[in-house]
């Protein structure tokens, strides 16, 4: 009798090994096609129509807070902005090898800009989303949280239409990676 149960286990077996890898493969599948449509809130995150070889792509950079401001800008992601200035102005250098302008939030939205918006009609521009709490674990294993940490996430703004695109990634708490993220994904 107990020959019985151990045979029928062993024919079973590969039936089961089978199917669990087709239930996984079938899983993954959706997830990746999920993952892969969901760019933001519905839509794709890169218009149809940019072609970054034609036009010259504005890239927000630090606001100077000189002069009136017609636009709300955030004062803390301006602080990193301002701290990673360089280094993003280095890296698009480097690797976006179309044309771009780094400009202020003024330039890219105010109604006065010096920058034509049929020449530079996309902007590649930031947003702080929602914080992300960071959990420590003290040493008699109770937890606490610390630091909310910012999430800096890029986006392509039409000028011409005054439209947003959805989220570029999901974005970092760190701005230099959410650029970095940026710029590879529109080459």
């Amino acid at each position: 009798m107990k020959l019985k149960p151990v045979f029928s286990t062993l024919c079973f077996r590969p039936k089961l090994h089978k199917m669990t890898k087709l239930i996984f493969a079938l899983i993954s599948c959706l997830f990746l096609s999920c993952s892969a449509s969901k760019s933001g809130s519905g839509g794709s995150s890169i218009p149809a129509h940019f072609n970054p070889a034609s036009g010259t792509l504005l890239i927000q950079a630090a606001d100077d807070f000189s002069g009136t401001v017609s636009v709300k800008t955030d004062s803390y992601t301006n602080q990193y902005m301002r701290k990673n200035e360089k280094a993003m102005i280095e890296h698009a250098k480097d690797n976006y090898k179309y044309k771009h302008q780094f400009a202020t939030l003024h330039d890219i939205f105010g109604t006065d800009s010096k920058y034509d918006k049929s020449a530079y009609r996309f902007a590649l521009v930031t947003s702080r989303g929602n914080f992300m709490d960071q959990t420590k674990i003290r040493s008699d294993g109770t937890t606490s949280i610390t630091v909310l940490q910012p999430i800096f996430q890029y986006y392509i703004y039409d000028r011409l239409e005054g439209k947003a695109y959805p989220a570029l990634s999901r974005g970092s708490s760190l701005i230099m990676w959410a650029f970095k993220g940026a710029i590879k994904r529109i080459n």
